[in-house]
Order: structure tokens, then C-alpha cells, then sequence
């Protein structure tokens, strides 16, 4: 609610705390004195000189210089008239200008951000996000396999020796021994073991 408060009033106190015064801001300011020192009758010539001396000497202070200037004027004791412009010159170079304050503290508001929260990285090199280590090759060290990256290796290496035990048992399987068909040929030119064996495997 303040914040959004500052935020509105913002530009008006920029303005009252930046901005030149000129003939508009100069006459504001003195003529709401006027109650409290009252002014002859002047004619419009008068009134027009009377307002341009005091806008050639304030018309570049801001706004609120020249206010706080009449404000301290009409705080002494001795203030009895209207200030002469050379003296709310002075006056307004020495008196603490409020409408700056307030566009200050406004303007701090505003740009004021939280102190932001230390971050575990801030004291810990090796941290490492958690949204982020799965990504991580467990092999570099600085990460911690879970237990399901333990199970998945676990069944993997399982699945791989029961491979290779398959392999190795194949590999050393020995083929059924050849027939002996040795012996004397006779007058077919063949022996009777291989005779044999040709017949049995033509009746099979």
C-alpha cells in the first residue's frame, strides 16, 4: 500500500524537488502569504514588475527551495513584511529543503530491494543444484549415486555376466566324436565301418 502511494506521488515530488520554480511556482508560493502580509494596491504594471523581480532572483530555485525559504521567513520573530527576493535567495540556499527529502525517501522506497538470502554456493564450491544433478555424470566424483542409479548398475552388470557365462559356456562345448571308419578297404573300396555308417544313415 505505501509502495503503491509513493509510486503516485512520485512525479509530483520529482517535479516540486527538480523542477525550476519559474513565474507560476514563485508566485504560488509568495501569494499564499499575502494573508499573513498583506500587499499595497499596485496596478497591473506594478503587480507585473513586482512578480518579474522576484522571478528573476527565485524563478530558477525549484518549488520547494523557495517554499522552504518563505517558511523560514515566516518562522522568525522579526517577520513582519513581505521578504525582499534577495533574502529568500539566501534563505533558500541555507534552509533544508523538504519537498527533497520527501522525493528522496519516495525514490528510496521505490528502489529499495530485499537484502538477497545467502545461497548455499555463496559458501560451498562444490555445490552442485539439485534440479541439476541428474545431469551429472556420477563418474566425476562430486555427486552421490542415488539408489536407483545403484539398482540400474546392479542389473546391468547382473545381465552382463550372465551373457558372458552363456558365452564362455558355448565357446568351450566340445562336438560329438566322428565315427571311427578306419580299417581294411575291401573289393568296393570302402571299409566295412564306413559301409556301416552310410547304410545307417540312409535308413535314418
Amino acid at each position: 500500500m505505501l509502495l503503491t502511494e509513493a509510486a503516485r506521488a512520485l512525479p509530483a515530488l520529482k517535479a516540486r524537488a527538480t523542477d525550476p520554480a519559474g513565474y507560476h511556482g514563485v508566485k504560488r508560493v509568495i501569494g499564499r502569504r499575502f494573508a499573513l502580509f498583506p500587499q499595497p494596491e499596485r496596478s497591473d504594471g506594478e503587480w507585473a514588475e513586482f512578480w518579474a523581480d522576484y522571478t528573476d532572483v527565485l524563478g530558477d530555485l525549484t518549488e520547494g527551495a523557495v517554499e522552504a525559504a518563505m517558511a523560514a521567513w515566516v518562522r522568525r520573530p522579526d517577520a513582519e513584511f513581505l521578504p525582499k527576493p534577495g533574502k529568500l535567495l539566501e534563505l533558500a540556499r541555507t534552509t533544508p529543503n523538504r519537498a527533497v527529502r520527501s522525493y528522496e525517501r519516495a525514490k528510496a522506497a521505490m528502489d529499495y530491494k530485499p537484502p538477497r538470502r545467502p545461497h548455499p554456493a555463496d559458501s560451498d564450491p562444490n555445490y552442485i543444484d539439485p534440479s541439476i544433478r541428474p545431469l551429472l555424470q556420477t563418474s566425476t566424483g562430486r555427486v552421490e549415486p542415488t539408489a536407483e542409479d545403484k539398482a540400474r548398475v546392479r542389473a546391468q552388470l547382473a545381465h552382463y555376466l550372465a551373457k558372458d557365462d552363456e558365452r564362455r559356456t558355448r565357446s568351450k562345448s566340445v562336438q560329438a566324436p566322428r565315427p571311427d571308419v578306419s580299417g581294411r578297404v575291401d573289393e568296393s573300396g570302402i571299409t566295412p565301418q564306413l559301409r556301416s555308417l552310410l547304410e545307417r544313415q540312409a535308413q535314418a
